[in-house]
């Protein structure tokens, strides 16, 4: 695998309605926050950048020595459009190589290997400069943009997240996951549905 693709996960924000703190949830013998961590590794990227916010320290005291980096967006309130902005900055100040970035939610935990491998090799083939995941509503995360598109994405601001940059361009390849189930988990239902997938 390439190294100059750097996975970003965000999992700066609060979870308002989920009442707690959802990186934090068990799963998979971790936490949801982990089993992502755990996802990114898998594909031999480099160590994915890691963007906290919300109870930043407690979160990290939880991870261990696992193999990421790590950065604290102070803004976080603002909205997940502002800490993508914050990880693309940070992404591209650390590594000056950095081709493409691949963001993932640490609320995400039932993305594939699969579905992540076929994102990468399909921005390989060099057709699109963002590579998206297929939704009713269109593209979203779990997406590649190409360093073309770094500019737009430092600009966001508040909660405006990738999809409108995804909707605007025309050069985006959308694939529909392994199981059609990149769902977030952002509610209690949405937790105990996630349990009772993987029993």
């Amino acid at each position: 695998m390439p190294d100059d693709i750097k996975i970003l996960i965000l999992a700066a924000g609060k979870g308002h309605r989920m009442g707690s703190t959802k990186q934090l949830l068990p799963y998979q013998q971790q936490t949801l926050l982990g089993s992502v961590i755990e996802l990114a590794n898998s594909l031999s990227l480099g160590k994915p950048l890691v963007v906290l916010g919300y109870e930043a320290e407690e979160i990290l005291s939880t991870l261990g020595d696992v193999q990421a980096e790590f950065i604290t967006n102070y803004d976080w309130s603002k909205g997940m459009g502002n800490t993508l902005s914050e990880a693309v900055k940070a992404a591209s100040d650390h590594k000056t190589n950095v081709q493409a970035v691949l963001v993932l939610l640490a609320d995400q935990p039932r993305v594939t290997r699969a579905h992540l491998l076929r994102l990468v090799q399909a921005y390989l083939q060099e057709k699109y400069r963002i590579i998206a995941t297929k939704y009713s509503n269109g593209g979203g995360v779990p997406a590649i943009f190409d360093k073309s598109i770094f500019p737009d994405l430092m600009k966001l601001e508040g909660d405006q997240g990738a999809r409108q940059i995804i909707r605007n361009h025309a050069e985006v390849g959308l694939f529909v996951s392994d199981d059609e189930e990149v769902w977030d988990i952002d509610t209690p239902d949405d937790y105990q549905r996630l349990l009772g997938k993987d029993q």
